[in-house]
C-alpha cells in the first residue's frame, strides 16, 4: 500500500523527482524494502569480481613497489570499490586500465547511490510524504 502511494505520487513529479523515484523503488523499494539495496550489492561484487580477475595483470598497474604491494584480491578490489567509507587498500595499490577502469568508476558511483538510498531509508527520510 505505501509503495503504490509512492508511485501514484511519483506520477506528479518533474522529470528530476520522477528519475529518483524510479532509483529510489528500484533499489530499496521507498525504504520499504532496503534488502534489496543488499541483492543490489551483491551483484554489483560478483560482476566487479568476474571483471577485475579477468583484468589482472595485464591491466591491473601496481603503484607501489614489489615489497609494500599487497596481493591482488580481485573480490577485495571489487568490495573497495563499492564500499564508500570502507578502505581496504587495494584501491591504494593497483590501478585498473580499459574496461576495468570504466567499470571501477562505474562501482563507485554505485556504491555512493546504493548508500544514499540506504542512508534515506534507514533514517525515515523516504517515509515521509
Amino acid at each position: 500500500m505505501a509503495i503504490a502511494k509512492q508511485r501514484r505520487r511519483r506520477k506528479g513529479l518533474r522529470l528530476p523527482g520522477r528519475l529518483w523515484g524510479w532509483l529510489l523503488d528500484g533499489l530499496v523499494g521507498y525504504g520499504y524494502r532496503t534488502w534489496r539495496a543488499g541483492l543490489w550489492l551483491l551483484a554489483l561484487l560478483a560482476v566487479g569480481t568476474w571483471v577485475f580477475a579477468a583484468a589482472y595483470p595485464h591491466a591491473m598497474t601496481p603503484t607501489k613497489p614489489p615489497a609494500e604491494l599487497p596481493t591482488f584480491q580481485p573480490m577485495l578490489y571489487a568490495l573497495d570499490t563499492l564500499l564508500p567509507i570502507v578502505d581496504l587498500r587495494q584501491q591504494d595499490a593497483w590501478t585498473p586500465h580499459g574496461f576495468a577502469q570504466w567499470w571501477a568508476w562505474a562501482s563507485i558511483l554505485a556504491g555512493w547511490l546504493l548508500a544514499t538510498a540506504v542512508a534515506a531509508a534507514v533514517t525515515g527520510f523516504l517515509r515521509r510524504g
